[in-house]
């Protein structure tokens, strides 16, 4: 139709839209915008100091903006945890570009370790397994190689685009078609295909089911 997609970002926590991509503004791919007037955003490391663009890390915002929850029903404890200092801890994870763009790659417990030391996120890999032509939804979890291992890797969930049938050979092109696009240390250990994927209610790809699934226990809730 032509219109432009101008993504946000923002949480039930924060009251308002923090970081967004405004009307004025060259859109990004895969960028959630930049801070709205009023909002400092930042991505800071483990020991909250702040990271140099195109570095990964935890979105933060200074504390002090209209719309900032004050509490926590009936749960001081857990409020508290949210701020560190001057930050407002929002448990994604994220890097910022020179340009001050912003882009979202997940929850930090969602995060996938490849080859026990790079992490990367989850939606990094999605997007370009959306990218392949007959992948209709995909979702990605990390797998522990065994109870109790410090040890996983990759698993995806594959939703076919009619009329295609899941085969060995797709599953060795998708994995070839991930190393091709994205890097050669990704590599996708297992791929399970599905009819269609688990969602929210608000139609979001459920990973929590997918892994419940996977471990063949019943999530909760």
């Amino acid at each position: 139709m032509g219109l432009s997609v101008h993504e946000t970002w923002w949480m039930a926590e924060t009251g308002i839209i923090c970081i967004s991509n405004f009307p004025s503004m060259d859109i990004k791919p895969g960028s959630m915008g930049r801070s709205v007037p009023g909002i400092r955003a930042a991505i800071v490391e483990d020991r909250g100091n702040e990271l140099p663009p195109l570095s990964m890390g935890e979105l933060v915002l200074k504390i002090g903006w209209p719309g900032l929850m004050i509490g926590l029903w009936k749960d001081r404890k857990r409020y508290a945890q949210y701020f560190q200092g001057c930050w407002f801890h929002t448990g994604d994870m994220a890097f910022q570009d020179e340009e001050g763009y912003f882009f979202h790659q997940g929850r930090s417990d969602n995060l996938l370790k490849i080859d026990g030391e790079r992490l990367i996120g989850p939606y990094e890999i999605e997007r370009i397994l959306y990218m392949h032509p007959s992948i209709r939804e995909a979702a990605v979890i990390s797998k522990k190689e065994a109870p109790g291992s410090g040890i996983s890797h990759i698993k995806a969930f594959i939703s076919l685009r009619p009329p295609l049938k899941p085969s060995n050979r797709l599953k060795q092109n998708i994995r070839a078609y991930i190393r091709g696009n994205l890097s050669e240390d990704v590599v996708i250990r297992e791929i399970e295909f599905m009819e269609t994927l688990p969602k929210t209610k608000d139609g979001k790809i459920d990973r929590r089911i997918l892994r419940a699934q996977d471990l063949g226990i019943r999530p909760i809730g």
